[in-house]
């Protein structure tokens, strides 16, 4: 099996290429916890050059395939999470179009007036909750059934609530610089991609 090794930045993974990944069923259910969340946010902050790890992603065997993610499925669950939060708090401030240009470039891809994908598409315990919550554009994170369920609504409340603490200004654009900011912070996160055959 060959492998191909390279240092990147977030943004070459997502949303700006067509890239479009699936996570195999083989992969253990989406864990993150609350301290996961809090370590994540402070490196974030706090670190000038945030190493964000490695992904390890299965070459695809054509152009329109999706992407397996062999390594690295948490945290880009994790940042569909923060993607949601970003957009949703948009909408809570009056930035609607903002909003949408968040979905439509981080979480969903349009690719015609009626057609797009998911940029990731979770394993089959957890599609149906994460689509309807998290990727939907208008998210309903009611009835979560399962530890799965719960953890990523948790997640998503969690970056939210977080965002929200950083708008501490009057102005509407002034906490759209913020944003904006974040989202920089978030598309330079360095990253090793490793892609096997």
């Amino acid at each position: 099996m060959g492998f191909e090794a390279r240092e990147a930045i977030f943004s070459d993974l997502w949303g700006v290429s067509e890239s479009k990944y699936i996570v195999p069923r083989y992969q253990r259910e989406y864990s993150w916890k609350v301290d996961n969340l809090v370590t994540f946010w402070s490196d974030l902050h706090d670190e000038e050059e945030f190493f964000f790890g490695s992904v390890v992603l299965k070459k695809p065997e054509s152009r329109n395939t999706r992407i397996e993610i062999i390594d690295g499925q948490q945290r880009m669950l994790t940042m569909t999470m923060l993607y949601a939060a970003i957009r949703d708090v948009h909408d809570d401030i009056g930035a609607e179009d903002k909003g949408n240009h968040i979905h439509n470039t981080r979480i969903h891809k349009q690719t015609s007036l009626r057609g797009g994908y998911f940029i990731i598409q979770p394993t089959i315990g957890l599609k149906d909750y994460f689509e309807r919550s998290v990727q939907s554009r208008n998210p309903d994170f009611n009835n979560p059934v399962t530890k799965e369920h719960k953890r990523v609504k948790r997640n998503y409340q969690w970056f939210k609530k977080k965002i929200k603490e950083l708008l501490v200004h009057d102005s509407l654009e002034a906490n759209l610089d913020v944003l904006a900011d974040l989202d920089d912070q978030i598309r330079s996160m360095q990253i090793i991609r490793i892609l096997v055959d």
